[in-house]
């Protein structure tokens, strides 16, 4: 039995020019930026990887971080940490908050924001921030040579139409981050305590108040780190209201989220459905 291990071909582009053309000459090739979801499902001592590797970190494109009136736009290959230092002064505090809260140092220099948004089996913290907030994803497709077929997904479409699933042609060029002043916001993350099940909870409330009015508001869930869950109903509903909700208002609006959240049992347990329940009806209540 052979053991001997053999280093994969490392390949690295500086362009997306450079890099369509050798994806289109090496098909089979893994695409990596900062490996760390690569790296988790080891199983070895040792760093395996295929024969043949692109390496990412030096495409230009995917590496910008530029700002306008409206947006953010992160590129795919953008670190976490580059993100949350260099982009403080825009950053709605809730990203800021979650970014701070995820791993350590040294991960957050080695995952990318792509990464993090593309796992195909797991949604990530981040993905359930960005998807409230708005964000799209940009993404390009090889074809001719060239990665030029562009498609912006956004990514509070997928709740339900599933996961940011890549082709093995596609590439995350960007992420683009609406910049808006959300007054009023909520991050928590939960484990189901006395139980061994590790699978977390995350909601994520966000709201624009503007002289004790509601002029947007967003709640997600994210369960098992596989199920997001989002409604419509309770948003447009909230919006023109004044807040803290009236007292006269909180069972209309806690019967609207008990029946926005009707969706199967492995989904929404009693733990999650009274627990997204007590933490919105506190967040209504200012």
């Amino acid at each position: 039995m052979n053991d001997k291990y053999i280093a994969p071909e490392m390949l690295s582009p500086n362009n997306l020019s450079q890099l369509a053309q050798m994806m289109d000459r090496r098909p089979k090739a893994l695409l990596i930026a900062g490996g760390v979801h690569v790296l988790t499902r080891q199983d070895s001592e040792l760093f395996l990887l295929p024969p043949e590797v692109i390496f990412l970190k030096q495409v230009s494109e995917l590496s910008r971080l530029t700002r306008n009136d409206r947006m953010l736009e992160i590129g795919a290959c953008v670190t976490l940490q580059r993100l949350f230092e260099q982009a403080q002064d825009y950053l709605p505090a809730i990203v800021i908050y979650a970014l701070r809260n995820i791993a350590n140092v040294a991960i957050r220099n080695q995952a990318t924001i792509g990464g993090s948004l593309a796992i195909s089996s797991y949604r990530s913290d981040l993905f359930l921030v960005f998807a409230i907030l708005g964000a799209k994803v940009e993404i390009r497709s090889l074809k001719d040579g060239k990665l030029k077929k562009v498609k912006r997904v956004a990514l509070i479409r997928l709740v339900r139409e599933g996961f940011l699933i890549l082709d093995s042609q596609d590439v995350i060029v960007n992420i683009r981050l609406p910049i808006s002043d959300w007054t009023n916001w909520q991050f928590l993350k939960l484990h189901r305590p006395f139980s061994t099940d590790k699978r977390s909870l995350v909601i994520v409330i966000v709201a624009r108040v503007e002289k004790d009015i509601i002029h947007s508001f967003h709640m997600g869930t994210l369960v098992q780190g596989r199920y997001l869950v989002y409604d419509y109903t309770l948003d447009a509903q909230l919006i023109g209201r004044r807040y803290p909700i009236l007292q006269k208002d909180m069972l209309f609006f806690q019967n609207l989220l008990e029946e926005s959240l009707d969706h199967e049992e492995y989904v929404m347990t009693d733990y999650v459905r009274y627990t997204l329940i007590s933490v919105a009806m506190k967040f209504l209540r200012g």
